[in-house]
C-alpha cells in the first residue's frame, strides 16, 4: 500500500505520557497507561484508515478490493472505540480531570459514546436499523484533493454491507483546512455522523495540553517506568516436550 503524508504522531517517544515517573502512585500510572494507549491506538487506526481510503480512491477504473473495505470499516470503528475509552478515562483521570481543557475534551467526545453503542449492542438494534433503513456498520465518507493548487475534490462514500438505504450525504469541505490527499473522513451510523478527522485533531490538541501539564510535575532526569518486553528460551528433545507455564515475578 502506498504511504501518504500524515500529521506527526500524536504521542512522540519522548512524551511525558510515555515517561510517567515511578514516583506517581499505582493508580495514577494505571490511568495514564490507559490514556496513552487509547490515544496511540486511535492515532494508529486513523493513519491506516487514511491510507486505505486513499487506496480505495484510486481504484475508480479497477475492480474493487473487498478486503480494503473491511480494513476501512474496522479501523473507523477502532477509532471510535478508542476515543470512547479515552473519554471515559479522562472523566476521572488523576491530575488533569479537573482542568478546563480536559472537561471540554470529554464533552466534545460525548457523541462518540452513542455511536460506539450502536455496534456494541448490534443484536438488540438490528430490527430498528431495518425499520429506519440504516446500514448495520454505517457508512464512511471522505474527500480526496490532489491538485496543487487545489482546483477540485473527489467525494466518496462507502456503505458497508449489502443493505443500502436510498440517501447518502457526501462530506462538505468548504471553509476548512485540508490535509492532502485524504481528509474530512466521516463515519455515519445510527442516524448520527461524526467527523473522525476533526476528532483526531482535537485529540492531538488535548494531548499537547496534557503533556504540558505533566511536564510541570516531572523533575528532570526523574526515573520513569514504561513498556516491558520479556523473552525466554526453552530447549527440548524429540522424546519430551516441556509443559507448564513459566512465571516471572516482580516485587
Amino acid at each position: 500500500m502506498e504511504h501518504i503524508n500524515h500529521r506527526p504522531a500524536i504521542v512522540q517517544p519522548n512524551s511525558p505520557l510515555r515517561r510517567i515517573p515511578a514516583s506517581f502512585n499505582v493508580r495514577q500510572r494505571a490511568y495514564f497507561d490507559g490514556i496513552v494507549y487509547s490515544i496511540e491506538i486511535a492515532d494508529m487506526a486513523y493513519r491506516r484508515l487514511r491510507e486505505t481510503l486513499w487506496s480505495i480512491s484510486k481504484r475508480i477504473d479497477e475492480d474493487d478490493d473487498i478486503q480494503e473495505y473491511v480494513h476501512a470499516v474496522a479501523d473507523a470503528w477502532l477509532v471510535i472505540d478508542s476515543l470512547n475509552r479515552l473519554r471515559a478515562l479522562c472523566i476521572s483521570a488523576p491530575l488533569i480531570a479537573g482542568n478546563e481543557y480536559c472537561r471540554g475534551f470529554v464533552q466534545s467526545l460525548y457523541p462518540v459514546k452513542g455511536m460506539r453503542n450502536n455496534v456494541q449492542h448490534l443484536d438488540g438494534r438490528i430490527d430498528n436499523m431495518v425499520r429506519t433503513k440504516q446500514p448495520v456498520w454505517g457508512s464512511l465518507s471522505w474527500a480526496v484533493v490532489t491538485d496543487h493548487p487545489p482546483t477540485k475534490a473527489r467525494l466518496h462514500t462507502l456503505v458497508a454491507g449489502s443493505f443500502r438505504p436510498g440517501e447518502h450525504e457526501m462530506v462538505d469541505i468548504g471553509g476548512r483546512s485540508f490535509l492532502m490527499p485524504v481528509d474530512a473522513i466521516t463515519l455515519t451510523a445510527g442516524g448520527e455522523s461524526l467527523e473522525l478527522s476533526g476528532l483526531m485533531v482535537s485529540t492531538a490538541d488535548f494531548t499537547a495540553l496534557a503533556e504540558a501539564d505533566l511536564s510541570q510535575l516531572i523533575e528532570p532526569g526523574e526515573p520513569y517506568t514504561r513498556d516491558l518486553h520479556l523473552m525466554t528460551e526453552v530447549t527440548f528433545n524429540d522424546s519430551e516436550v516441556p509443559s507448564g507455564k513459566l512465571k516471572i515475578t516482580f516485587s
